[in-house]
């Protein structure tokens, strides 16, 4: 089970492993999902977190990835079409990050890491790289970005962290421990 409490209304959404996706308002009544969420709301999601900006990102097994703003365009959805063709997997999102060129790192369920640009259709695994391939980043933990600007900090199997640049579609290790 995740929670997450929104910055806009103040609700509390949970998301079950058994019953997907609610939201309580403040007095703990289950609100009604948006349509948009609706349609996807299930046990097969897996996936809820807020990010820096207090956007709610929702994701799971074959739902693709719902994005949820009060700032900006309301809830949108990442078009997981082009990864899907390249890839040939069906979108089993388990972390996720969006830097500052709008390029996404995804964790796919034991797939490993993913850059991905949904603008050029773009799709690069880290294995793609000779260097990464003795590090288990199929098994990832947790994703954070850096400071730095196209990094972030890769916690795997076995308490193991790398720090991952990106340089164009590429991964580069700059640091492990």
């Amino acid at each position: 089970t995740r929670i997450v409490q929104d910055d806009h209304t103040h609700y509390t959404w949970l998301l079950s492993y058994y019953r997907g996706l609610f939201v309580l308002d403040e007095e703990g009544h289950q609100v009604e999902l948006p349509a948009n969420l609706r349609q996807h709301n299930s046990s097969t999601m897996n996936c809820l977190y807020k990010d820096n900006m207090g956007r709610l990102w929702i994701s799971g097994f074959n739902t693709g990835c719902q994005v949820i703003s009060w700032n900006e365009e309301g809830i949108s959805g990442i078009d997981m079409g082009a990864f899907q063709r390249q890839t040939g997997l069906v979108p089993a999102v388990m972390q996720l990050y969006k830097d500052a060129d709008n390029v996404y790192w995804i964790y796919q369920d034991r797939r490993g890491l993913y850059l991905y640009n949904p603008q050029t259709e773009t799709v690069s695994h880290y294995f793609d790289n000779p260097e990464l391939r003795p590090f288990a980043l199929y098994q990832i933990r947790c994703i954070t970005p850096s400071h730095e600007p196209n990094m972030i900090w890769v916690a795997y199997y076995g308490n193991r962290i790398v720090c991952l640049q990106r340089q164009g579609m590429q991964f580069h290790l700059t640091k492990s421990f």
